[in-house]
């Protein structure tokens, strides 16, 4: 499935990092703003804030890349982009 699962060293480096930060920061995170994190604007205020219609945030983690791309198709596979 993911190079990342039954990896013990991966698996040993991600939870070293999520002790050092409190458990968050470490995993990709895909959000959208106007209903997450900016929910509180209005229209005129999102799109003075730079957040248009079907604006989505793409935060990365330690992940490695070929998982989180993989992840990244299967997603636009699904919404069908």
């Amino acid at each position: 499935m993911y190079a990342r699962i039954n990896n013990p060293t991966q698996d040993a480096v991600e939870q070293r990092i999520a002790a050092l930060e409190g458990g968050i920061g470490i995993r990709s995170l895909v959000n959208y703003p106007a209903s997450t994190t900016h929910s509180q604007l209005n229209e005129e205020q999102l799109l003075h804030a730079g957040i248009s219609p079907g604006f989505v945030r793409l935060s990365f983690g330690v992940e490695n890349v070929k998982d989180i791309s993989a992840d990244l198709e299967l997603g636009f596979a699904a919404a069908k982009l």
